[in-house]
């Protein structure tokens, strides 16, 4: 068996000490919750806050989406192909 460094680290940040900290800021405080307080609602699709799943979520679950603090996370692989198909 080989023996060295890995080759690959797969580094975990747990994602609550980070939210909190953004919280405790005011400016990101404020940031954070604009979907809900400052964005313009004008039945356009001009954010991620106004596409149909969003929308469906919020029925599906009133108790969540009635807190502006609850925050919605979403995915991006960044270009990212895991299996391998070119196009």
């Amino acid at each position: 068996m080989k023996k060295g460094p890995p080759a690959k680290v797969l580094w975990y940040l747990p994602i609550m000490p980070r939210l909190r900290r953004y919280f405790a800021n005011v400016k990101d405080a404020k940031k954070l919750t604009w979907q809900a307080n400052g964005r313009i609602c004008d039945e356009l699709l001009q954010h991620a806050a106004d596409s149909p799943q969003r929308k469906k979520i919020d029925c599906l679950y009133p108790e969540f989406g009635s807190d502006p603090r609850n925050l919605r996370r979403g995915l991006a692989t960044g270009g990212m192909n895991p299996y391998g198909n070119y196009l």
